[in-house]
């Protein structure tokens, strides 16, 4: 490649658009540049690097280009960007082609292209290209409309043909209930003269649904034609609220009943219901995964609401038959990201301490980092987490005891942080015993612990689960066996934990290290309780089949 020599640096970048200004709606068009990039014979070093690191560089190129269905009668694509690339690279005297077909809009559409040549100039350039039909209908409706709302919705109908139409037929229609035309008939013949645009006004009134309509227009004249389609979606009056329930059936003839109580002043018309069937748990649990899968984001707490269920998605993935294979690559891909993404949130206290806080800023937080090491533990079964990075975790956290049998407690953020010291010094214990902190260890602490078991907490499901996981991971097994048989008193009939009391989950002195309350807490406590009877072997099977057939009834 020759590079073109400028004595006076300055540059040249062209677009070209071998089009017409005014294109038809189903044509494809093509959007070349041209480029003539720089070159100094005299650069500074910054100038250089600059160059350097564009050439080196493995531009990755992102490129949308749309495409239209073919032999399409309706128009119903409004897409309003039709081609971006979000990078790409040129080299001297370089034409590059892209290819894209417009939208079923009756719009202007504006290219941008902007960029920066080997030399750190930056150039810009736009062009306008208009797409138009000789006829056609134009229609805007709202995304959403309310129920008992009598909308009108304005409909235009532009005539460009070159000639007078008289006796033109609009119709208009929907494809299900819930938006009603005032005028039955649906359609009506109008005259247009030449450039002339004809606004017609259709009446409607909305019915209390919840669901999408489908609304079309159509005009007819000979050989001109134009219909297109546009959806709304009809929200019903009231506030939205949800009742759910599931449950299990164990033979051919067995029944689940389940109770809902409607409000009296439910909106008429607006309650929509809907039932779910799996064969197995297994399917019920392959719909969820789909969801589990996605782009670790945010702060260390984000990031994990994200990468901590993709975890448990991928535990899942190699412990039984037939995985999806593109869920496991994904789920594999996206864990790697996350791990790099919250190790950067990572807190130096030294070669042999680490800490954790929300976005990396001293001096960590305590609670939040327990729950990191929970974490990452539980990764190490299926992604390759550094030893030496837990071992620093659970150092720092050790050093952080109070020989109070508690431990410090930095200021928190949001639901971390926030709990009662009992709740943290107990979760700290838990997170710590998991990673092999021994009762030598933390013996002041455990012994602090248990006796709040008989006395304040004696009722509180969630304390006294996470006292049982750290006597179980100790091995201290006689006393966490006396401790679990007090959590099945707290078992409600139907198989929540929850202390038997339903007024504790609105109380400031019952909740989880996140701070919850309400079902939440309980769905807390009983999972937590399940996960601390299962540490027992087969004693406290009943138990935890009651617990996960509540937990299994709280799925969505």
């Amino acid at each position: 490649m020759k590079k073109k020599e400028l004595s006076n640096k300055s540059q040249s970048s062209q677009l070209i658009i071998p089009t017409s200004e005014s294109l038809s709606q189903s044509e494809s068009n093509y959007l070349c540049i041209e480029e003539d990039l720089i070159c100094h014979n005299e650069e500074d070093s910054t100038l250089k690097e600059l160059r350097k690191l564009v050439s080196d560089s493995k531009l990755v190129e992102r490129v949308y280009s749309h495409v239209s269905r073919p032999n399409k009668n309706v128009r119903d694509d409004f897409s309003t960007t039709v081609l971006w690339i979000g990078g790409e690279r040129t080299l001297n005297k370089t034409l590059k082609v892209h290819s894209f077909s417009l939208s079923d809009s009756i719009t202007s559409f504006r290219i941008y292209v902007e960029g920066i040549t080997q030399n750190g100039v930056s150039f810009c350039h736009t062009q306008l290209i208009t797409s138009s039909k000789p006829f056609y209908v134009e229609s805007k409706l709202p995304y959403e409309i309310s129920g008992d709302d009598k909308p009108i919705l304005p409909v235009t109908i532009i005539n460009q043909s070159g000639k007078d139409l008289n006796d033109v037929l609009f119709k208009y229609e929907r494809n299900k209930e819930g938006l009603e035309f005032t005028e039955k008939k649906g359609k009506q013949k109008v005259n247009i003269k030449n450039d002339e645009r004809k606004r017609i006004n259709v009446p409607t009134s909305v019915l209390n649904k919840n669901h999408d309509v489908l609304v079309s227009f159509s005009a007819f004249k000979e050989d001109l034609k134009d219909t297109m389609s546009q959806t709304t979606r009809i929200k019903a009056q009231g506030f939205p609220f949800e009742l759910f329930a599931s449950g299990e059936l164990t033979t051919l003839n067995s029944k689940e009943i389940h109770s809902f109580s409607i409000p009296k002043d439910v909106c008429k018309g607006s309650v929509t219901t809907s039932i779910k069937l799996y064969l197995t748990p297994a399917d019920n649990l392959k719909g969820a995964l789909n969801s589990l899968i996605q782009k670790p984001w945010g702060c260390f707490e984000q990031t994990s609401s994200v990468v901590y269920p993709m975890v448990m998605a991928q535990k899942y993935f190699i412990t039984h038959k037939d995985p999806p294979e593109n869920l496991v690559k994904q789920a594999k891909e996206n864990i790697t990201e996350g791990y790099n993404k919250l190790k950067g949130f990572g807190v130096d206290k030294g070669a042999a301490q680490l800490a954790f806080d929300w976005y990396g800023s001293p001096p960590g937080n305590e609670s939040l980092t327990s729950y990191g090491l929970l974490e990452f533990n539980d990764m190490k079964s299926v992604f390759p987490v550094e030893n030496q990075m837990l071992e620093r975790v659970k150092n720092w956290l050790l050093s952080r005891k109070n020989n109070k049998g508690g431990f410090e407690r930095s200021p928190g953020r949001y639901g971390f942080g926030n709990a009662p010291e009992e709740i943290t010094n107990a979760y700290i214990c838990w997170a710590l015993s998991e990673q092999g902190a021994t009762y030598s260890d933390l013996k002041l602490e455990v012994d602090s612990l248990i006796p709040l078991c008989k006395t304040t907490k004696s009722k509180d499901p969630y304390y006294i689960a996470l006292v049982v996981c750290v006597l179980y991971n100790m091995k201290l097994d006689e006393k966490a066996e006396e401790m679990a048989y007090q959590l099945t008193e707290l078992q409600e009939e139907n198989g929540c934990v929850s202390g038997n009391n339903d007024k504790r989950a609105h109380s400031t002195s019952f909740t989880s290290i996140t701070y919850t309350w309400g079902d939440s807490l309980f769905v807390s406590s009983t999972g937590l309780a399940v996960f601390a009877w299962l540490k027992a072997g087969l004693k406290f099977s009943k138990f935890v089949k009651l617990g996960q057939k509540w937990l299994m009834g709280k799925c969505k």
